[in-house]
């Protein structure tokens, strides 16, 4: 969770399932302003980005949406926001 903390770019989390990715993602999230996202349409992210300004956005499961990343990485763009993307998947 340290590590995380001080992480100032986009960031791969990669473990198998079960090893904690995501309950420590959550303590993240909680002292951080980080984001976990669960609507990818582009509109609501817009409106979630702009309205909460987010210090991060995590993405869980990553590896099957690959397409949501590339969503992120232009909306941050086209927004001017200045989070970080935290992916998260599974080895291999």
């Amino acid at each position: 969770l340290k590590r995380l903390r001080g992480i100032t770019s986009d960031v791969l989390v990669i473990a198998e399932p079960g090893a904690g990715k995501t309950f420590l993602l959550s303590e993240l999230a909680r002292k951080r302003r980080a984001l976990f996202l669960a609507d990818s349409t582009p509109e609501a992210l817009a409106d979630a980005i702009r309205s909460q300004q987010p210090a991060a956005i995590i993405l869980d499961d990553a590896h099957i949406r690959p397409e949501t990343l590339t969503k992120l990485r232009h909306l941050r763009k086209e927004v001017g926001a200045k989070f970080h993307i935290i992916a998260v998947g599974w080895p291999g």
